[in-house]
């Protein structure tokens, strides 16, 4: 969730970056009312007759860069998944999906197979380790989030998921702060965004 806001907030200046947020989490920190509109769930519902341009329109601004395609409201519809996954990758910019617990829906799954590249960000713990072990997609690199009190490190989780370790973060109580107060009023500390610079 919030290394997204990160990864594209890396990127802005290059040229227009939206951020899909298939779950609300993205919304919620940004100070958007993420039930507002149709978005992802209602283009899924619109049917294949949906006009090309369908997504730029349900852009919400959040910057001069970057602009943000809420989840919606009502339901999913799972048949239009691979159309919303090839959709997205269509998009003109740089899209960043934010597909969070959405990866075990046939949406989320069909937004990280048509991604270029999917990454992993993952506590260094052992129920994080479990969890991997329930995904049904590979990712194609870890972002790990290090915490002091757990032994797990870089070497250990890369080879439990089985794809390299490509950033390391600190388990931040200002990046938290962050989260709580919405980085419209809280930007993220610049030490946090930087360390997910490279992966982009």
């Amino acid at each position: 969730m919030v290394a997204a806001i990160a990864q594209a907030g890396v990127v802005t200046g290059r040229g227009p970056v939206a951020i899909a947020d298939l779950c609300g989490d993205q919304a919620l920190l940004h100070g958007v009312g993420w039930g507002a509109g149709a978005g992802l769930r209602g283009w899924t519902r619109a049917g294949p007759d949906v006009p090309p341009d369908a997504l730029e329109r349900l852009l919400e601004p959040l910057s001069e860069d970057m602009s943000l395609l809420g989840p919606g409201t009502g339901r999913w519809v799972g048949e239009r998944a691979e159309a919303l996954g090839k959709a997205l990758s269509q998009m003109a910019g740089l899209v960043v999906a934010d597909v969070g617990q959405a990866i075990h829906t046939a949406v989320g799954r069909a937004v990280v197979e048509g991604a270029d590249r999917s990454v992993l960000v993952i506590r260094a713990c052992p129920l994080s380790m479990r969890a991997v072990a329930d995904l049904t997609l590979k990712p194609d690199c870890v972002v790990l989030v290090r915490d002091p009190r757990r032994w797990l490190g870089w070497r250990e989780v890369a080879e439990r998921c089985g794809v390299p370790v490509v950033a390391e973060i600190d388990l931040d109580p200002a990046v938290g702060k962050c989260a709580d107060v919405g980085i419209i009023h809280r930007p993220l500390p610049k030490r946090f965004v930087q360390a997910l610079a490279e992966i982009v």
